[in-house]
């Protein structure tokens, strides 16, 4: 399967053309109310973005975000205005009046499908369980625009997921979403071979010897100056 293939997949799951197995059930989407959609429900943010994200912003008088890869989003973006460039303003947390800018990119879903404008720069990248949608193939690349987008003095928080998709989730043709599942060093070289003079943050979400999704899990993050 293709890049471009994939993103057509994801496009057709989410205006509910296709439906996502999930525990053994065809789930099929609602295109007309994106906060039901239950394939991915933003739990990566919460846990593994948000700690980050708080840090950085309580040392900064004003930032902005790209949301690179942010699906539907609504754990993220709740009450939060979009204009049809996808710029918009964040009640997000207690930093909320410090957020100039929060954008929006997924390319799976028409509404956030268009990319930052050439040029853009960002003070912080988020990309929440994202890159394991990636191919392989694919990753340098995708590694580089994140690093094209961010600030020079800006933070990258990038949460990688080791294992399958939750729940057995899986596109209809069995295929599972998670297309690359590498071990932690692998993803750190790849990334500090692009990020050689930016911030990132990677927190890495991985099995403990014997460990399930839900019940034993561990994180860790790794934080980089280079």
């Amino acid at each position: 399967m293709s890049k471009d293939s994939l993103v057509e997949k994801y496009k057709k799951v989410f205006a509910g053309e296709e439906p996502i197995i999930r525990a053994g059930v065809p789930l099929k989407a609602s295109s007309s109310d994106r906060s039901q959609i239950k394939f991915w429900n933003g739990g990566a943010f919460t846990r593994q973005i948000v700690p980050e994200l708080d840090e950085f912003l309580s040392e900064r008088t004003s930032a902005t975000i790209l949301d690179y890869g942010c699906g539907p989003a609504q754990h993220l973006y709740i009450n939060v205005k979009m204009d049809k460039t996808g710029k918009g303003y964040t009640t997000y947390s207690r930093y909320r009046t410090k957020i100039q800018t929060y954008y929006c990119y997924d390319p799976g879903l028409p509404e956030y499908e268009k990319k930052p404008p050439v040029g853009w720069i960002f003070d912080c990248i988020i990309s929440a369980d994202v890159l394991e949608h990636i191919y392989e193939q694919d990753i340098p690349a995708t590694l580089q625009e994140l690093y094209n987008y961010q600030n020079k003095d800006g933070l990258a928080i990038l949460s990688i997921s080791a294992m399958p998709s939750y729940n057995g989730c899986m596109f209809a043709d069995g295929t599972d979403p998670h297309v690359t599942i590498k071990p932690l060093d692998w993803w750190l070289d790849k990334i500090d071979k692009v990020y050689v003079d930016k911030k990132y943050v990677v927190v890495y979400d991985m099995p403990k010897p014997g460990g399930d999704f839900d019940n034993k899990r561990e994180f860790i993050t790794i934080i980089r100056k280079n």
